[in-house]
């Protein structure tokens, strides 16, 4: 499965592996990071929580969509 929720930090390479392959000509990574400022004040830390299986099946029905619209792309998704 290439849809992922992890506790650990995200190894991007890692994730870019489950979709290259000798047939892709190119592998588009999309990186969210955290602001530093928000509204003025200074981020110090998040927590996230997510009901897994939920969070597994949106991540699935975001894959869908983009097979959709490109039907030879490979998705991997990791949050």
């Amino acid at each position: 499965m290439n849809y992922n929720i992890s506790k650990e930090p995200i190894v991007i390479q890692e994730v870019i592996d489950k979709v290259v392959s000798r047939n892709a000509g190119a592998v588009t990574t999309f990186i969210g990071t955290v602001r530093e400022m928000t509204k003025g004040k200074k981020t110090l830390f998040l927590i996230y929580e997510a009901y897994e299986p939920m969070a597994i099946k949106k991540l699935e029905q975001i894959g869908s969509e983009i097979k959709e619209r490109w039907p030879d792309a490979e998705t991997a998704i990791t949050h």
